[in-house]
């Protein structure tokens, strides 16, 4: 079976989309990048958001070579070499879900109050796996403020309960997801990441 394979321009288009609205904040920051593979050492990459060209270069070769991409949604503190920690969000952009299974993939779907901004497949074997994210209309600097939302979505959608950090990774569209073993065996499948509208999904 031809594997699938990772869409540079498609990366470069989903960084554009996610560090767009990033312009609402004046505070120094920069796009985290993270890179995992089974067996291998995480590895960070930070960019400014002048250098989207080059992360998505990056994240094509690195994810080429079989290491899994994230990207943090929420802009991190500029001058952060290391993994970002919750206190080097400078503020919160988005809120997000991350639905791993089907019922929590069908009530993103249904949901419309409001809809969410964006949907990313993340997977469809061996069931439809979305994340959703909501462009906030202004920053969110009380970052507890902001956990108890992401709370409140988690319950509402029966998304992911763990995905209220606001220095949560998530996976990198247009990357592909590469399952570890114990996962190919509960029927996953290497698959490529990609945003689609509401319409696509449900053809699909």
């Amino acid at each position: 079976m031809k594997q699938p394979e990772t869409n540079q321009d498609g990366i470069l288009s989903a960084l554009k989309t996610f560090t767009r609205p990033w312009s609402k904040i004046q505070d120094p920051h920069q796009l985290e990048l993270r890179f995992l593979c089974e067996g291998g050492r995480p590895e960070v990459q930070h960019f400014s958001t002048t250098e989207l060209e080059r992360a998505a270069e990056y994240s094509n070769a690195a994810n080429k070579n079989g290491k899994n991409a994230y990207f943090c949604p929420n802009p991190v503190m500029a001058g952060i070499g290391r993994p970002a920690k919750d206190t080097d969000i400078v503020a919160a952009i988005w809120c997000f879900a991350d639905a791993d299974t089907p019922r929590a993939a069908q009530a993103i779907l249904e949901f419309e109050s409001p809809a969410p901004d964006a949907l990313v497949v993340t997977g469809t074997k061996p069931s439809l796996r979305l994340h959703g994210y909501w462009d906030l209309e202004h920053p969110v600097y009380d970052l507890t403020d902001w956990r108890r939302l992401q709370k409140r979505i988690a319950m509402a959608l029966h998304s992911d309960g763990a995905v209220i950090n606001p220095s949560r990774i998530m996976r990198l569209p247009f990357s592909v997801a590469w399952p570890s073993e114990a996962k190919r065996a509960r029927g996953y499948a290497p698959e490529l990441v990609q945003i689609l509208s509401h319409a696509d999904i449900v053809r699909s």
